[in-house]
C-alpha cells in the first residue's frame, strides 16, 4: 500500500503528478493514507474482535521495528523515503495505549 505512493505517476501529458494517498478500504473510517493514526489501527483491529492492549502493542511494536530496519535496507530509494516519512508521521501522531 505505501509503496505505491512512491510511483512516478505522470499524467495524460506524460507530466509529473503527485500519486493518490486514497485508500480502496478505510481504517476506522480513514480513507487517505496520510490521515491513518495509531489510534485509527488500534480501533479498525478492535472492530476486528482484537483485544485493545493486544492491538495496541501490536501497532506500537510495528512502528518501533520499522523505524529500526529502514536505516539499512537496500531498495528504491524513492519506496525507502515513503516508507520512513510515513512510518514517522505515524509515530510521530499519538502513540496508543492499551
Amino acid at each position: 500500500m505505501i509503496s505505491t505512493v512512491a510511483l512516478e505517476v505522470t499524467d495524460d501529458q506524460g507530466r509529473p503528478a503527485k500519486a493518490s494517498t486514497k485508500m480502496g478500504q478505510r481504517v476506522c473510517g480513514a480513507s487517505d493514507l496520510e490521515e491513518v493514526t495509531a489510534e485509527d489501527i488500534v480501533a479498525e483491529a478492535v472492530a476486528w474482535r482484537v483485544r485493545k492492549a493486544t492491538a495496541a502493542s501490536v501497532v506500537n511494536d510495528m512502528i518501533d521495528r520499522i523505524q529500526d530496519t529502514l536505516p539499512g535496507l537496500d531498495g528504491d530509494e524513492r519506496v525507502l523515503r515513503v516508507i520512513e516519512r510515513s512510518i514517522s508521521q505515524l509515530a510521530s501522531r499519538q502513540r496508543t495505549a492499551g
